[in-house]
């Protein structure tokens, strides 16, 4: 269970959050609730706490502010907004906050479960991870401490034993491409600690060719996942400036900084990627309800606020996922309808206006002919009929 606390003003709403939701079923168990951000931080300030949520207007201290603070004290702190103000300056700034979700008064009981059981699933992915490559990365460092003993036996290393040792290190250190992608830079920074430790006897030319082999493996994983897409390329790493060095700490220095820019566009990329998912998931709910509410005359505004979403909000994302303005994409779609209503049934023209959302017929007229090249009559005279 997840550990969690509740900051709402309004003693009903504050009650209410508390018994509403299955909270055990979800995952989380309600530590505390509190009616002011104050009262949060003090609690803070001795406790462990997975999740917070928060009202955004509250007496003494506002929840962006509560939030804010309460992310130097605990980082990691995952942080969920319930407001009754939909404005976009409020998501703007919880955007800002990397707050996970913002929700609008009233909440929806199901969206808010729905939601805590991703958020959830979610969570225990990101602790396995860290688990996974933590017990990875401590299981390498004690092989190597184990080979560098055995290594510092031999009172000199011969050629042969040196490339041996390199093909060793390769195969070890695959470590260093999942961590790339979770942008650990504290993971890598002690696998890679490990390795210079490792090969610090050796000179320039086997340190350079050990860096290069490594960088080659990280390079296969990374056009792996990325399925050798065209635009990978800016996350591969370039090993040809290690010859150019003269010196065994302008070697590694290089491969470091490489590494942590690689990770950096790496985790860039995944950023990327989820919130195209992010939007390509909403745009689905917009198609959907659109689909169901054809005939219902509805604006971009009416659709946010079913969705619980400000009507900016909804609109950009929508653009940015389809490449189409929402509200020509309303449009259009009530017209495609229309098209079908006619086709299918031969009824008066002006009975097909309600069918299909539209209150003005003579508005109806000019989309319908604006997208089709014809008004509805003269579709149905020159099309339908001849069909």
């Amino acid at each position: 269970m997840y550990r969690m606390i509740i900051i709402e003003d309004e003693e009903s709403m504050r009650t209410g959050l508390q018994k509403m939701i299955p909270w055990g079923e979800c995952g989380f168990t309600v530590e505390a609730a509190f009616e002011d951000g104050e009262q949060a931080l003090a609690w803070l300030a001795e406790n462990r706490c997975d999740v917070l949520m928060t009202d955004i207007v509250m007496p003494c201290m506002d929840g962006l502010e509560l939030i804010g603070k309460a992310r130097v004290m605990q980082p990691k702190l995952e942080t969920v907004i319930i407001s009754g103000h939909s404005d976009f300056t409020y998501a703007q700034e919880a955007v800002k906050l990397k707050a996970s979700y913002y929700f609008l008064k009233p909440v929806d009981t199901d969206e808010m479960i729905a939601f805590f059981k991703q958020l959830y699933s979610d969570m225990n992915r990101k602790t396995e991870e860290k688990h996974f490559y933590g017990a990875l990365l401590s299981k390498y460092c004690l092989e190597a401490k184990e080979n560098n003993e055995a290594a510092q036996s031999h009172e000199a290393y011969e050629a042969g034993y040196i490339n041996s040792r390199i093909e060793t290190y390769l195969s070890r250190y695959k470590l260093f491409a999942f961590m790339l992608w979770f942008n650990n830079t504290e993971l890598l920074d002690r696998a890679f600690g490990v390795l210079i430790d490792e090969i610090s006897e050796f000179d320039e030319g086997h340190i350079s060719s050990l860096l290069a082999g490594l960088f080659e493996l990280i390079n296969e994983s990374i056009n792996a996942r990325l399925q050798n897409a065209p635009q990978s390329s800016e996350c591969l790493l370039n090993p040809c400036g290690f010859e150019l060095m003269q010196d065994k700490d302008s070697i590694i220095n290089l491969a470091w900084e490489m590494l942590k820019e690689k990770a950096r566009i790496l985790r860039k990329r995944e950023r990327e990627a989820e919130e195209q998912a992010h939007m390509d998931r909403m745009s689905s709910k917009i198609i959907k309800y659109i689909a169901c509410n054809i005939d219902k005359p509805f604006n971009n505004g009416e659709l946010a606020h079913r969705l619980k979403k400000h009507p900016g909000y909804v609109s950009r994302i929508f653009k940015q996922s389809m490449g189409e303005n929402l509200n020509e994409f309303i449009i259009r779609k009530r017209i495609e309808a229309a098209v079908t209503i006619i086709m299918q049934n031969k009824i008066q023209i002006q009975e097909i206006c309600p069918k299909v959302g539209f209150t003005n017929h003579s508005y109806f007229t000019k989309q319908f002919k604006k997208i089709t090249g014809y008004t509805p009559k003269d579709f149905y005279k020159d099309i339908v009929c001849r069909l």
